[in-house]
């Protein structure tokens, strides 16, 4: 199996405008800006004219909470927010289709928060009965010492030569944002661990969020590195070759690790602009040695396999809340013939450490 890697490269600085109006005080660091130096944080700037971009670091009062109604921290831990409170987050775009579609603003009027890792951005579209977003204004772009805007594309990680070939690689995929792959991906990186074996993580088509990081660095991956570790702190317009650079810049990252075995996480469903324009690559099926598909029922496993046997990557098992429901499980099963796994039994060290050895025997196929 051959496995090429892209090393990641930042646009340079852009001029900044001028009219300082200060710079944030007792402001709350989101995650998305966790790799920004907060030394680096200089005057926030709000002139006329100013069209933000994805990444742009910009400093925010909250003028209404609704959700999400907490952020995480760039200092590791999540907080409460009230009306009032100035935040320093990233602007980005986020597609979901189960909540609402969002961009960035042409300007620095309010707008929304749309993201718990501390992503800004206009809501276009809302699904039916979703929660009313946290609306924010916008106070300025911070600038840095130097006179540039801070964007988090500039602070980001320059993978270098991976050590060696990559380990066997496990993608874990849902079809929908309610179907259980956050479980999924911390159960399985559990047993994995739990079967001695070294394991990294690669959050591939995500939008930021610390929470969701920390918690498979609870379960015990060694390294967790995601879109904004390269700096995007959203993945969802990105295009088709920009995913592809993404997914083999976090995997080349890994690659300088002593692992024994990387798991990807697509966060955003398989259906979405993203994952769906990713699996669809040479890339993915070329990288990704076997694939693990968490649905909330029997039709939605069944097409997500099947979609993912045609791009060319096994699935290796069902999962997610698909095994609530025992008939939901055996239609599965007798529609796919891929066996479907509880969330508590990708936490079993033999099963994780079976499904393993599934996968590197396919990993070692490849290569032949």
């Amino acid at each position: 199996m051959t496995r090429t890697h892209l090393v990641w490269s930042a646009p340079g600085p852009r001029a900044r405008p001028s009219d300082p109006s200060g710079p944030p005080r007792h402001a709350r660091i989101a995650d998305s800006v966790r790799r920004v130096d907060p030394d680096a944080f200089g005057d926030p700037v709000n002139a006329p004219g100013l069209v933000p971009r994805s990444g742009d670091v910009v400093l925010a009062r909250v003028d209404h909470v609704g959700e999400p109604d907490r952020l995480d921290l760039a200092a590791g831990r999540t907080c409460a927010l009230f009306e009032g409170d100035e935040i320093v987050v990233a602007y980005g775009d986020d597609l979901s289709p189960e909540r609402f579609e969002a961009y960035v603003p042409p300007n620095l009027e309010p707008c929304h928060l749309v993201a718990t890792g501390g992503v800004a951005a206009l809501v276009a579209t809302a699904c039916e009965g979703s929660p009313i977003p946290t609306r924010i204004t916008p106070l300025g772009v911070l600038a840095g010492h130097d006179g540039a805007l801070l964007n988090v594309s500039a602070f980001a990680l320059r993978p270098g030569t991976p050590a060696g070939p990559l380990p066997p690689v496990i993608a874990c995929i849902g079809t929908d944002l309610d179907a259980g792959a956050m479980q999924a991906t911390s159960r399985l990186v559990r047993g994995l661990v739990r079967a001695r074996c070294r394991v990294g993580v690669a959050r591939v088509t995500a939008i930021a969020s610390g929470s969701e990081r920390w918690l498979l660095q609870d379960a015990g991956a060694e390294v967790v590195v995601d879109p904004t570790d390269l700096g995007h702190v959203s993945t969802a317009t990105l295009d088709q070759p920009a995913l592809v650079e993404l997914m083999t810049g976090l995997l080349t990252h890994l690659g300088q690790h002593p692992l024994d075995v990387v798991v990807i996480e697509l966060v955003s469903p398989l259906c979405d602009a993203d994952s769906g324009t990713l699996i669809r690559t040479a890339a993915f099926a070329d990288l990704v040695d076997g694939a693990i598909i968490a649905a909330p029922d029997a039709a939605g496993a069944v097409a997500g396999a099947r979609l993912l046997e045609r791009a060319g990557v096994p699935v290796i098992a069902l999962s997610g809340t698909l095994m609530r429901s025992p008939l939901a499980v055996r239609v599965a099963f007798s529609a796919s013939g891929i066996a479907c796994l509880r969330l508590e039994e990708l936490a079993q060290p033999r099963r994780a450490e079976t499904l393993f050895m599934d996968v590197a025997a396919r990993c070692i196929e490849g290569t032949e």
